[in-house]
């Protein structure tokens, strides 16, 4: 498979995005998938250089307006992998827990009672877990 061949600014970019949003552990797992080459390596440059880069690195909307955004498209889909780790961004970027679930609510009417389900469940796992950090650092995890 042929390397994706990227300009650094932009990859730079994407990988200060990451950190931004999920820290250095987040943004060292796609290094190493990148390095790792292959498949895995070109999947994680293309995440790095245009989901990151290109659309999360854009002016226009605040981070936790980008959150909901995908959020809502994850919902719809019904991306449960995907929806959980969004969730997680959420947080970091500012949503409280209970717009989280308005997010859910609000959503319902537009993609069904199934999807509200998937969403729902997963954002419960992402809330108690959310709870227990905040409880083991001594703070209030919200909810």
């Amino acid at each position: 498979m042929a390397e994706i061949d990227m300009d650094s600014g932009k990859r730079q970019r994407g990988l200060e995005t990451l950190q931004t949003m999920g820290g250095r552990r987040m943004v060292a797992g796609y290094e190493e998938r990148i390095a790792a080459g292959g498949v895995d390596g070109a999947l994680a440059a293309m995440a790095v250089d245009f989901a990151f880069a290109d659309a999360w690195a854009r002016p226009g909307l605040a981070m936790r307006d980008k959150s909901l955004v995908i959020i809502s498209v994850m919902i719809a889909l019904r991306q449960p992998r995907e929806l959980k780790s969004h969730f997680q961004l959420g947080l970091k970027n500012g949503l409280t827990p209970e717009e989280l679930g308005e997010a859910v609510i609000q959503a319902t009417p537009y993609v069904g009672f199934p999807a509200m389900h998937v969403a729902y469940d997963v954002l419960k796992e992402v809330l108690k877990e959310h709870e227990a950090r905040a409880a083991a650092k001594g703070g209030a995890g919200g909810a």
